[in-house]
């Protein structure tokens, strides 16, 4: 009988007798393959992880933006509406705002920028025309 070591990673096998070297080296074998089937589940695990964190951030990020756009629509949205009541306003009245032509002239600018919609615009046209 001859003495066969053998040195497989975290083990140290000594094997005294022949009839035993062939089934240890075919179970070092499979510890081996094993444990690579563990590092490579591991590994796909870690990238799993990461691509759902990056699908997450991504998402929040684009939340985020669509909640700045909604905002800056809203108050782009209240704009008009502020321009429109000072130009029909009755109670304040400045240069441009004495003249009902140039009243119109104004509100079809807002028309044209889309601003206004043409059945808002036909309104407030109206109602300035009674006043000639």
């Amino acid at each position: 009988m001859r003495l066969i070591t053998q040195q497989r990673g975290d083990f140290d096998f000594v094997v005294k007798n022949k009839e035993f070297n062939a089934p240890l080296k075919s179970f070092i074998k499979q510890l081996k393959i094993q444990s690579l089937r563990d590092q490579e589940r591991n590994q796909q695990k870690v990238a799993r992880e990461q691509l759902i964190a990056e699908a997450e951030a991504a998402a929040e990020q684009e939340r985020l933006e669509e909640e700045e756009m909604r905002r800056e629509e809203e108050e782009q949205s209240r704009e008009p509406e502020e321009t429109v009541q000072n130009i029909i306003s009755s109670g304040q009245s400045t240069k441009s705002n004495d003249n009902p032509l140039e009243m119109i002239k104004q509100l079809k600018e807002l028309l044209d920028a889309g601003i206004l919609s043409q059945e808002e615009f036909d309104e407030k046209k109206a109602e300035l025309l009674k006043r000639i």
